[in-house]
C-alpha cells in the first residue's frame, strides 16, 4: 500500500512539472513574444486584463463543473486539449493579426490558468489532504515551471521564439498522457440530511473570506511586476535570457517553499499570512529603486517565496474550513482572485502608468497595497493576543 502511495506521489510529481513547464512554454513567455511581435505596452496590459478576466470566469465554470461531475480528470483531460490548441492558434496568429491572437490567448486564460488549481484539488484529494505528500508533489510544479522557463530563455536566445511550438507539442503530449494515466480517488460522499450548498455557503465562511481579501490585495500589488516582468527588466538593462534566469531562481525558491508544506503548517496561518504581505513589501521596493536586473531579479525572488506561502496556507485554510463539495471550486477561487481578478483591475491600467510613468511606476501603488494587507494580517494575531 505505501509502496503503491509513492507512486501516485511521483505521478503526480511529474504530471505537475509537465504541466507547468508546458504553461511556461506559452504562458510564461507569451508577453515577451506579443512585444517582439509589435504589441505595445498599453494594449499588451489590456490583453493580459481580459486574459485575467478570462481565468476568473473559467475558475468558477471549470470549478464548478469539477464539483457536480464529482472529477477532476474527466475535466482536465478535454480542458487541457482546447487549451493546447488555442495556444497554438496564438502563437501562429500573432505574426500576422495581433488582435486575434490576443482574443485566442485570453481564450487560453479561461481554459488552461484554471487547470492548476483543478490540478491541485486532484492531488489534495488523492493524497488525502496530507501536506507533506502534497508539498512535494506540488513543487515539482514549480520546478518544472523554473527549468522550462531557464531552458526557454536561452533556447530563445539563440534561435528565436519559432522553438516555443516544438516544446509546446512535446510537454502538451506528455501531460495529456500522464493525466490520462493518473488515478483518481472519489469525491467525499454526501451525508443523506446534508443539505445542498452553494456560492451563498462559501461566502459566509469568515476565515475564507480572510484569506481572500488578504489574496486579493497581494494580487493588485503583484499582478503588474508578474505579467509585465520583461518591461521592467528591459528598463534596467535586461532582455529575454534574463527573464528566464530570473523565473529559474524565483521560481526554485517557490518550490524549496512549497517542499515544506508539512513542517510550514504547523506555523500558525496568519503569521503566515503576514509573511507573505511582508515579503511582496519588500519587492515593491526593490523595484522601485532597482537599478539593475540583478536587484529585479532579487525582487522575483521574494515574490515566489510570498507565493509559496501563500499557495500552502490558502491551500490548508480552504481545506480546513470549506465544505468537501465546494473545494475545488474554493481552490478556484482562491488562485483566481491573486492572478486573475486582481490582474484584471491591475492590468487595467498598469501598462498605461508604465508607457507615461516609466517601468517602475506599479511599484510604487503595489507598495502602499502590501503595506495595508500586512497591516489587516496583523489584527487577527493582535485579537488572538489581547483574548
Amino acid at each position: 500500500m505505501s509502496m503503491m502511495k509513492g507512486e501516485s506521489v511521483l505521478h503526480f510529481s511529474l504530471l505537475d512539472g509537465l504541466f507547468w513547464a508546458f504553461f511556461a512554454c506559452f504562458g510564461g513567455l507569451v508577453s515577451a513574444y506579443f512585444l517582439a511581435c509589435g504589441m505595445a505596452n498599453t494594449t499588451l496590459s489590456i490583453t493580459l486584463a481580459g486574459y485575467m478576466l478570462a481565468s476568473f470566469v473559467g475558475s468558477f465554470v471549470l470549478g464548478q463543473l469539477c464539483d457536480r461531475l464529482t472529477s477532476n480528470r474527466k475535466v482536465f483531460l478535454p480542458v487541457f486539449a482546447l487549451s493546447v490548441l488555442a495556444a497554438f492558434l496564438a502563437f501562429f496568429m500573432a505574426k500576422t493579426n495581433l488582435t486575434i491572437a490576443a482574443i485566442l490567448f485570453i481564450l487560453f486564460g479561461f481554459l488552461c490558468l484554471p487547470l492548476g488549481s483543478s490540478l491541485d484539488a486532484w492531488m489534495l484529494r488523492s493524497f488525502h489532504n496530507d501536506g507533506a505528500k502534497y508539498g512535494r508533489a506540488r513543487s515539482s510544479g514549480s520546478a518544472g515551471y523554473a527549468f522550462a522557463m531557464l531552458i526557454m530563455g536561452i533556447w530563445i536566445q539563440k534561435q528565436g521564439y519559432d522553438v516555443m511550438p516544438i516544446a509546446m507539442t512535446v510537454l502538451g503530449i506528455l501531460v495529456f498522457v500522464f493525466a490520462f494515466a493518473a488515478k483518481e480517488e472519489p469525491y467525499p460522499k454526501k451525508q443523506a440530511q446534508q443539505k445542498k450548498t452553494g456560492m451563498k455557503d462559501l461566502f459566509q465562511i469568515h476565515p475564507y473570506m480572510f484569506l481572500l481579501v488578504i489574496i486579493l490585495l497581494c494580487g493588485l500589488s503583484v499582478s503588474p511586476i508578474n505579467n509585465l516582468k520583461i518591461v521592467i527588466l528591459k528598463s534596467v538593462g535586461g532582455d529575454v535570457g534574463i527573464m528566464g534566469l530570473d523565473s529559474f531562481l524565483g521560481v526554485m525558491i517557490q518550490a524549496l517553499c512549497i517542499m515544506m508544506a508539512g513542517p510550514m503548517q504547523k506555523i500558525n496561518s496568519h503569521l503566515r499570512l503576514f509573511l507573505m504581505s511582508a515579503s511582496l513589501l519588500v519587492t515593491m521596493l526593490l523595484i522601485v529603486f532597482a537599478v539593475n536586473p540583478a536587484m529585479v531579479i532579487l525582487s522575483t525572488c521574494f515574490v515566489n517565496l510570498s507565493y509559496g506561502l501563500m499557495l500552502v496556507t490558502q491551500r490548508q485554510i480552504t481545506e480546513e474550513t470549506v465544505m468537501s463539495d465546494l473545494r475545488t471550486t474554493a481552490h478556484a477561487l482562491c488562485d483566481t482572485m491573486y492572478s486573475g481578478v486582481s490582474g484584471t483591475i491591475a492590468l487595467m491600467y498598469s501598462g498605461a502608468m508604465m508607457d507615461h510613468m516609466g517601468a517602475k511606476s506599479p511599484a510604487v501603488l503595489g507598495l502602499v497595497l502590501t503595506i495595508i494587507a500586512s497591516l489587516l494580517s496583523i489584527v487577527p494575531m493582535l485579537k488572538k493576543r489581547k483574548q
